[in-house]
């Protein structure tokens, strides 16, 4: 998290294991994924945090749920909160969940849109949808749920 009290670790020789533990001790907060045995490409290779720590977001190539392979968590929890495909993975468009400061907005880019979540309610459509051919990559200015989105 941005103010370290949170982190994410990728652990395990055999198979990887997200847990997220606290910034300061390390203790071990929740156990997030934990990849198929013997399956290379459902490693766990990608984590990030939201700004204050309480979303986690891991990408892994393959993934035994249908939905996808890009997941969002309750880092506090564990519990899966959504699920999105992302076939394709570049390490200069990552993350590619955003948030916005008090964590009140998300944002997913995808082929031909820039998806919006209030709430961040991810088990549910986009809030807000805008429309582009072939976008790549989103930045969002870090805000405060005061600022609308148009």
């Amino acid at each position: 998290s941005e103010d370290g009290a949170r982190m994410l670790c990728v652990e395990g020789e055999s198979e990887s294991v997200v847990v997220s533990r606290d910034g300061v001790s390390g203790k071990a907060i929740a156990e997030l994924c934990r990849s198929e045995p013997n399956v290379p490409d459902s490693r766990i290779s990608h984590v990030a945090l939201s700004p204050s720590g309480r979303f986690a977001l891991t990408w892994c190539k393959r993934s035994s749920d249908p939905r996808g392979n890009l997941v969002i968590w309750d880092s506090g929890s564990g519990e899966k909160l959504g699920v999105f495909q992302q076939k394709e993975f570049s390490a200069e468009n990552w993350p590619s969940v955003l948030w916005n400061k008090d964590e009140t907005t998300a944002v997913r880019c995808s082929a031909n849109y820039i998806n919006f979540y209030d709430g961040c309610e991810f088990g549910k459509s986009p809030t807000h949808r805008i429309a582009l051919n072939d976008v790549m990559y989103v930045a969002l200015a870090p805000c405060s749920a005061s600022t609308p989105v148009e």
